[in-house]
């Protein structure tokens, strides 16, 4: 039974794809594997230290960039839980952000009410 010529062209291109991919499988490694998404992870939040971190010592970033003139001086918590979850990724991986995290962590305990809010449960 014939291949379809569709069929033919896609199955043709899928194993010379894979013969291009088994004879260069470091270029390959380089292009798209763990080293490269943890130095893309690496510069992110780089970039995301130089336009919201607030470099106060208080560990908290601002809510957007660049900031307005009415701004708060301060994230809410979500945006805020972003950043730290980013921390904690970055740190499972590579021990220099350990650091990090801890300063995220502390920051954390700014958005803590012991009165509570509208519900008036902690939290």
């Amino acid at each position: 039974m014939p291949m379809d010529p569709s069929r033919r062209v896609m199955v043709g291109a899928g194993l010379a794809a894979m013969t291009a991919m088994a004879a260069t499988p470091v270029a390959a490694a380089e292009r798209s594997g763990p080293g490269r998404a943890l130095s893309r992870a690496i510069a992110a939040y780089a970039a995301f230290e130089r336009h919201f971190d607030t470099n106060d010592g208080s560990g908290l970033v601002r809510e957007q960039y660049p900031a307005a003139a009415d701004d708060k001086p301060y994230s809410y918590e979500w945006p805020f839980s972003q950043v730290h979850t980013a921390a904690l990724d970055l740190a499972a991986v590579d021990a220099t952000y350990e650091s990090e995290l801890a300063e995220r962590a502390k920051a954390q305990e700014h958005f803590w009410n012991a009165e509570g809010g509208a519900t008036k449960l902690p939290g």
